[in-house]
C-alpha cells in the first residue's frame, strides 16, 4: 500500500453536519467534501483534504486495532476517490457503510469529475470487508457499473484496500486500482466517520 506524504496538519470537517441514510452519506448527492456543485479544481482540493484528514488520524492515533473496535452496530463513512490516469484523471465522492458485527462494508461512489471532456458519470455499488491484518482493521472494497455522459458509456471497475485509523476506525484510507472504459488509474480513496 502507497501512502503519500503527510499533508499540513488538516482540520477534520464538521461530520454532523452530513448524516448517514439509504445514499451512504451522500444525502442529495453531496458529500462532506466535493458534493454536486463543484468543478474538476475543486474536486482535486476536495480529494486532497480527505487524504489529509485520514493521514493526519493515521498519524496522531495510529492503524485501529480491529479488536478495539465495537463487536456490533453499523459506522458510516464519507470521503473522496481518486483515479489517475495517463490522459486524465477523475475525483468522486465515495460513502459506506462497515456492519460491525458481520465485517460486511457497501457503499457507492457519485459525482464524478474528470480533468477533459470525457464526462462520463454514474452511481457504482461498492461491496466489501473490515478484517484482521496483522491485529489492525483492514478494509478493502470492490466495485462495477455503468458510467454515462448522455452519448457514450464505459464500463468501471475498482479494486482498493487499505485500513481503518483511529482508536474507533475514525477514518479510512485505501488504495489499488480502477478502469474507465480502456484505461486503467492508479487509485487511492480517503475519508472519516459520518
Amino acid at each position: 500500500m502507497k501512502l503519500t506524504a503527510l499533508a499540513p496538519l488538516a482540520i477534520l470537517p464538521l461530520i454532523a453536519a452530513c448524516g448517514s441514510n439509504d445514499d451512504y452519506g451522500l444525502p442529495g448527492n453531496e458529500s462532506l467534501y466535493i458534493g454536486s456543485g463543484a468543478d474538476v479544481t475543486a474536486a482535486g482540493i476536495a480529494h486532497d483534504d480527505a487524504v489529509a484528514d485520514a493521514l493526519t488520524v493515521e498519524a496522531v492515533e495510529g492503524t485501529t486495532v480491529l479488536g478495539e473496535l465495537p463487536s456490533s452496530g453499523r459506522v458510516s463513512y464519507v470521503g473522496t476517490i481518486e483515479g489517475v490516469g495517463l490522459d486524465a484523471d477523475y475525483y468522486a465522492d465515495l460513502g459506506m457503510r462497515a456492519d460491525l458485527e458481520t465485517g460486511d462494508v457497501d457503499g457507492q461512489i457519485a459525482n464524478f469529475y474528470w480533468t477533459d471532456a470525457r464526462g462520463w458519470n454514474g452511481v457504482i455499488g461498492l461491496d466489501g470487508e473490515v478484517s484482521d491484518v496483522l491485529t489492525s482493521a483492514g478494509v478493502a472494497v470492490s466495485g462495477d457499473g455503468t458510467l454515462t455522459n448522455g452519448t457514450a458509456s464505459a464500463a468501471y471497475t475498482v479494486d482498493i484496500d487499505g485500513f481503518l485509523y483511529g482508536d474507533d476506525g475514525t477514518a479510512f484510507y485505501m488504495d489499488g486500482t480502477s478502469t474507465a472504459g480502456a484505461e486503467t488509474f492508479d487509485t487511492e480513496a480517503a475519508g472519516v466517520r459520518d
